[in-house]
């Protein structure tokens, strides 16, 4: 039993560990790893501070470029706990899907405020966060709510200025404090809020600011500075003219012989810079090599995005109506009619889109994954396998799910192309309308989101031909290499390059007289680009002869089931059961057969001896099953019991030179 409760917890702690690890950040930065698990007991939990969360994703580029300012963010304020926490989840995962949904999550990053005191059914304040906000940016965003706040707790400090030195001996608190300081300050400096906080778990200390034009009229003339106010109405310079937030904290520490770690970046005076910060990628850990056979569309990373697409972006939208149901019906008809897989899946998407042309005004995203789930049977539906091969990143918030939506919508411009092009009714803009409208209404990083947004308004000048939607495509997305070559969601080991490499395509590209532009000859690269998203898709058995080929251990070994042949399983499973039950039925009816015909062969006495059996029991026994040695047992008993009561009864009344009780015969 003790064992069995060691191996209990010891996989309550794994599973702790590994929730830790999860995403962009780890428990080392002071950020909260929050999950469907933890996030209603953790958040709604009856405390008294501010929570901020960020609702991301971990492959999000946009994410990835503003992880080093969370970081940088949770560990400046990490003394701030008494009054604000940070946390973070992952929306990548499958255990948060809901969680986001219900949060109307639909653009990472999302920061959301609790407040103190926040119910269930509130879903928080969303802090306006831009894709060029730095650590100090966010930090002075959430001073200022704090400072504005309508819910301050009794425990918090507080962060409004004083008027008058009179105000400080009318605090009722004011005796219980040791030190007295007044942090004199211009009017709209963070510097006075932030030292506020920095102390607020600290006792014997009562902070407060006080403004320029208020300070001057006490003496105090240079900004910022530290005032350390005697009870006798005095006062003493313990720092000034410094500029520094951490300057400040450092007097402060000093003042009650604390120790000072100068945790605090100069980041009122040197913002930070992206990817500054502590990452959770170890600069000196190699990174892992990547294969050749990324250079190649794989169907196993288009079957993976559609997954994804499908169970956990679009399933995560709490309604979807109006112009994202449009935009959705128009994607699900373009993968129903262009996508090139097997024909299970095809048969899948063909359903699916059956199915969403009658919806007509709208339907959750819960009602979309049950659909996803119930539209699937033997010859039709979409493997549940997420394994990126061509598009696999050196760690896992690299490439992965935006790397296979990039193939996915070649792919799908490419098939339109090679069907229709002889076609007088082709429509050469109908994959990449569709397109835009999935990425506009589902597509989860905004930054990414909004990009291609821009780049799409040029579609109905630039796209007319068949061979251009094949094209204008190619071009966004080698605009997207250029603009993101050297950003903190480049992989290492796959860096952003104009596509197609001379290499790749020795026919494709010139490099121009200047020896940095490239020239581009389209024909050449059309022609590339259908043999690539055509011709050279490599299925499933190719990426299973090449992972053999890694790992020739795991030969003939598939990392994970399809979603059919699981069911089947299950079936055989509930098969072998059934069986099971049957042979313990059979066994169960033998042996009481087997009982019956001993118990026949007993009844098979004389009726005399019978009658004389039951006579002797009915003689023997009677009442309740009692016969008369119970009987006699139980009277004796009670009479003794009775003996003794009253015994102890006369020798207590006699001790005490008590009259026994008049009904006594003694």
């Amino acid at each position: 039993m003790l064992w069995i409760i060691y191996l209990l917890v010891l996989n309550i702690i794994k599973a702790e560990i590994s929730e830790e690890q999860e995403g962009l950040y780890t428990a080392k930065d002071n950020v909260k790893i929050l999950n469907g698990n933890n996030f209603y007991i953790t958040v709604y939990q009856n405390q008294e501070n501010v929570w901020l969360v960020e609702f991301y994703n971990q492959w999000c580029g946009h994410c990835i470029k503003f992880a080093p300012v969370w970081q940088q963010l949770a560990k400046d304020i990490k003394d701030w706990n008494k009054v604000v926490r940070v946390g973070a989840v992952n929306c990548a995962e499958d255990m948060n899907r809901a969680l986001c949904r219900d949060y109307s999550i639909q653009g990472y990053p999302t920061v959301k405020i609790f407040p103190p005191g926040t119910q269930q059914n509130d879903l928080g304040t969303v802090m306006d966060i831009s894709s060029q906000d730095q650590e100090y940016d966010v930090r002075r965003k959430l001073v200022k709510y704090l400072t504005n706040s309508i819910l301050q707790q009794p425990s918090w400090p507080i962060l409004t200025p004083i008027r008058s030195v009179d105000e400080i001996w009318n605090d009722a608190n004011i005796n219980s404090k040791k030190y007295i300081v007044l942090l004199a300050e211009y009017e709209g400096s963070f510097m006075g809020r932030e030292v506020i906080l920095d102390f607020a778990s600290y006792p014997e200390l009562w902070i407060r600011r006080i403004l320029d034009n208020d300070a001057s009229k006490i003496g105090i003339t240079q900004f910022p500075s530290l005032v350390l106010m005697n009870k006798d109405g005095t006062y003493n310079t313990i720092g000034k003219g410094v500029e520094r937030r951490e300057d400040l904290d450092r007097v402060l520490f000093q003042l009650i012989d604390e120790p000072f770690n100068p945790q605090n970046s100069d980041t009122n005076s040197l913002p930070l810079e992206a990817g500054n910060g502590d990452s959770r990628i170890d600069e000196q850990a190699e990174l892992q090599p990547v294969s050749e056979i990324s250079d190649s569309d794989h169907m196993q990373d288009l079957e993976s995005a559609l997954h994804y697409s499908f169970r956990q972006e679009i399933a995560m939208h709490k309604t979807i109506e109006a112009d994202s149901l449009q935009a959705l019906k128009n994607f699900v008809m373009v993968l129903s009619k262009y996508f090139p897989g097997r024909d299970v899946v095809k048969h899948y998407l063909w359903r699916m889109n059956m199915w969403i042309h009658d919806v007509k005004s709208s339907l959750t995203g819960e009602e979309w994954m049950d659909k996803t789930v119930s539209e699937q049977s033997k010859d039709a539906f979409l493997p549940e396998l997420v394994s990126w091969t061509g598009c696999h990143g050196s760690r896992a918030q690299y490439r992965g799910y935006p790397c296979g939506m990039w193939m996915l919508f070649h792919t799908l411009t490419v098939s339109a192309y090679v069907s229709g092009r002889q076609s007088p009714n082709f429509n050469p803009k109908e994959v990449l309308l569709a397109v835009k409208g999935y990425m506009t209404h589902f597509f989860g990083c905004d930054e990414c989101s909004k990009n291609f947004g821009r780049m799409a308004a040029t579609i109905d000048m630039e796209v007319t031909l068949p061979k251009d939607s094949v094209l204008w495509l190619w071009r966004a997305h080698n605009k997207a290499n250029k603009r993101l070559h050297g950003d903190e969601s480049e992989d290492p080991s796959h860096p952003k390059i104009q596509f197609p490499s001379s290499y790749s395509c020795p026919d494709c590209c010139t490099t121009a007289d200047n020896g940095i532009d490239l020239q581009w000859d389209e024909d050449e690269v059309l022609k590339f680009l259908v043999r690539f998203y055509s011709n050279n898709i490599i299925h499933d058995e190719k990426i299973l002869e090449y992972q053999e080929a890694q790992d020739p251990k795991n030969k003939n070994t598939k990392t994970e089931l399809d979603w059919w042949e699981r069911k089947q399983r299950r079936k055989d499973l509930e098969k072998i059961q059934q069986l099971h039950l049957k042979k313990r039925e059979k066994r169960m009816m033998k042996q009481f057969d087997v009982e019956h015909n001993i118990l026949g062969n007993r009844f098979q006495k004389s009726d005399l001896e019978q009658i004389g059996y039951e006579e002797k029991s009915r003689g023997a026994r009677f009442g309740w099953g009692f016969n008369s040695i119970d009987l006699g047992m139980c009277v004796l008993f009670y009479v003794m019991c009775t003996v003794i009561i009253l015994l102890a009864y006369y020798h207590f009344m006699i001790r005490r030179n008590m009259k026994p009780c008049s009904i006594l015969p003694f």
